[in-house]
């Protein structure tokens, strides 16, 4: 019994003494390490990238996405899991983003997780950066040029501010504006040349305007808006050949007239006062032919003078201004033409009404002085002045009524001062003088042969003596108060008069 007591014990302290059999210690959750929790893009481009990489440390499962608060700041990837390895986040950033300011940019990405199916709190990385947009800027805004008489050129200098990638288109808004180039790109510095051609140019101000568009990105910029003005002097001087208008024009200055001039209809010349026009004598004489608009009024101090070139003149050294009627014409002297101012084109049903406007106009050394004037009212030509005409100073055909008043006819050898062509006629004549004629088959006043009912009266007028035609054919004629002495402050007003004028008559 002892033995068996004593083993029992032995077994029951052996047992006693043997290790447990030990527990397995549980595994902790992996962490969620992120490289940065700020990134500085410095100055934002078009070519602004950057990351940060996402780290697991531990062992188990980590699922993430990721997002942006900003449209500006794109990411490359949004969600995935991680393992041994770390993962790359890269972004970029969308330059064209409206949410993309000038200056100062800041976005926030937020990284969601999961660690072994549970939501882990979010990890917050800011994103910041400095933009500035391109752009496209002029270093002046106006371009002035002041008076110009021809085409001339200037430049604008431009430059881009920025850093991404430019192109440009170039407009004018006026075609008379020329720019060398169109389109182009930029990387720094550029200019275009422009120039301003009169060739269709009214006188006086002009403005233009060069409109110089950017594009970035494919994205059309702000406009840069150059404005090019100045004064357009159109006259023009010195030799001028024979040409068609093309334009209206304006002529100054002594001039040397060497062909036909021809202003078509809806075109103007003008004539300024002080121009002195020199013809040249040609085989076929030269003339101003006026389809549209003649203009040429002097003053009394700068006189318009239209002769002939010819140092040893005649009374048809150039055939004169032949016009449609659309004439304006004061303190002029006409010389030398064998016709000064010739109508006979004109018909009265195209032209209208009344007479043109010619006044203090001196008419020299001419065959004809005005020819074939129409009217179908009442009209008036005064202040005329006629000197060595040798056929016609006045010709009539198809006249209602005309008063001539203050008016010198100072040809003593002209054959008719003043000739009606017309039928049915009212002419009357008031201040006017008149020089004594040479030879008997000369006349002051005849109407021609065959024309009939014609009306003629006169007032006050210096040596007017009617011709035997003015009682015939149903014509009249009756003279008030004729003037014993020749009417002063008559006429054109800038020729000295006939002598014979200023004595009183025998």
């Amino acid at each position: 019994m002892k033995i068996f007591g004593f083993s029992f014990c032995l077994l029951i302290l052996v047992l006693a003494c043997k290790d447990p059999v030990a527990e397995p210690l549980p595994i902790p959750n992996p962490k969620l390490a992120v490289s940065k929790n700020q990134v500085d893009l410095g100055n934002i481009s078009s070519t602004s990238k950057s990351y940060i990489k996402l780290r697991k440390d531990g062992i188990g499962q980590i699922k993430y996405s990721v997002s942006s608060n900003k449209s500006w700041l794109v990411l490359d990837n949004q969600t995935g899991s991680l393992s041994f390895l770390a993962d790359t986040l890269k972004f970029h950033v969308d330059l064209l983003s409206k949410d993309l300011v000038e200056g100062d940019n800041s976005a926030i990405l937020t990284v969601k997780s999961s660690i072994n199916d549970v939501d882990a709190p979010d990890y917050l990385v800011e994103i910041k950066g400095k933009f500035a947009p391109t752009l496209l800027q002029t270093t002046v805004a106006s371009i002035a040029l002041g008076t110009i008489k021809k085409a001339v050129s200037t430049q604008i200098n431009f430059k881009k501010i920025g850093l991404e990638k430019m192109t440009y288109e170039v407009v004018s808004d006026k075609p008379w504006v020329k720019i060398n180039k169109t389109s182009g790109s930029i990387i720094t510095n550029d200019s275009l040349s422009v120039s301003v051609d009169p060739t269709s140019l009214s006188a006086g101000p002009f403005e233009a305007k060069v409109t110089i568009t950017p594009k970035v990105l494919g994205v059309v910029g702000k406009p840069s808006v150059v404005t090019i003005s100045g004064t357009y002097d159109d006259t023009i001087t010195g030799t001028i050949e024979g040409h068609t208008l093309s334009k209206n024009e304006t002529w100054t200055g002594n001039i040397n007239l060497n062909g036909d001039i021809n202003i078509p209809k809806g075109l103007t010349l003008t004539l300024k006062p002080g121009t002195i026009i020199k013809v040249k004598k040609l085989s076929s004489l030269l003339v101003i032919n006026v389809l549209g608009k003649l203009i040429a009024n002097g003053d009394p101090s700068k006189i318009i003078e239209l002769r002939s070139a010819e140092s040893s003149t005649t009374d048809s050294d150039w055939g004169g201004i032949v016009s449609q009627y659309d004439i304006e014409t004061s303190y002029v002297l006409i010389k030398n033409a064998k016709v000064g101012i010739n109508f006979e084109n004109v018909s009265v049903s195209s032209f209208g009404t009344a007479l043109p406007n010619i006044h203090h106009v001196f008419f020299d050394n001419c065959v004809i002085g005005i020819l074939d004037l129409k009217s179908n009212i009442e009209s008036a030509l005064k202040n005329l002045s006629f000197r060595d005409i040798y056929f016609f100073s006045l010709k009539f055909v198809d006249t209602k009524k005309v008063n001539i008043q203050d008016c010198e006819f100072l040809g003593d050898y002209c054959y008719i001062d003043v000739n009606v062509s017309s039928n049915n006629s009212i002419i009357s004549f008031l201040n006017s003088n008149f020089a004594k004629k040479k030879f008997s088959h000369q006349t002051h006043l005849e109407v021609i042969d065959g024309f009939k009912n014609n009306t003629i009266t006169a007032s006050n007028c210096f040596q007017l003596i009617p011709n035997q035609t003015l009682s015939i054919n149903g014509n009249k004629f009756s003279a008030t108060n004729a003037s014993s002495f020749a009417n002063v402050n008559i006429g054109c007003g800038f020729v000295n008069k006939y002598a014979q004028g200023r004595v009183r008559a025998k």
